[in-house]
């Protein structure tokens, strides 16, 4: 029961996502940041833990967190627990092992881990269209004015 709660509420922000712009593709992201000249708002997050579900709703429904990151920046949003098939499925090499790479959620996790050095979610990092770093990682907190605050610091 519960899981069909956060699977209709995951559907209901998905759709919301995808209409206001947000791009669900690390490498579509890449190309339109060139295409605009601007940095990337890239976020690693998942739709199975019920703790990034409230940042997940903050970000796609305040409307002063929203127009904020889109008059700055592209976003990124990427699901690590995607289970949508690759077209291709990849092997990479990671920390001395073959990692077999079958879904999208796969492919995000692994370009968090191994671009940017982190495996929790969630994760914000501000980037450049060359995946530079140009703003750390946001660690929190978590709420509104923290992330109004966050965007807003040079």
């Amino acid at each position: 029961m519960i899981y069909l709660i956060l699977l209709s509420m995951f559907s209901v922000i998905s759709t919301y996502w995808t209409e206001s712009g947000v791009v669900d593709d690390y490498y579509e992201g890449l190309a339109i940041a060139k295409e605009k000249d601007k940095p990337i708002f890239l976020f690693f997050t998942g739709n199975e833990c019920e703790n990034i579900l409230p940042l997940n709703k903050l970000l796609s429904e305040d409307d002063d967190i929203r127009r904020s990151i889109e008059s700055q920046y592209v976003s990124v949003y990427l699901y690590v627990d995607d289970r949508t098939p690759l077209a291709t499925p990849e092997v990479v090499y990671r920390n001395g092992k073959l990692i077999n790479l079958r879904t999208k959620g796969n492919l995000w996790g692994h370009i968090e881990i191994s671009k940017y050095s982190s495996r929790s979610q969630p994760y914000i990092v501000f980037i450049d269209a060359d995946e530079n770093i140009i703003k750390p990682a946001y660690a929190g907190p978590w709420t509104k004015d923290g992330i109004l605050n966050y965007l807003s610091a040079q």
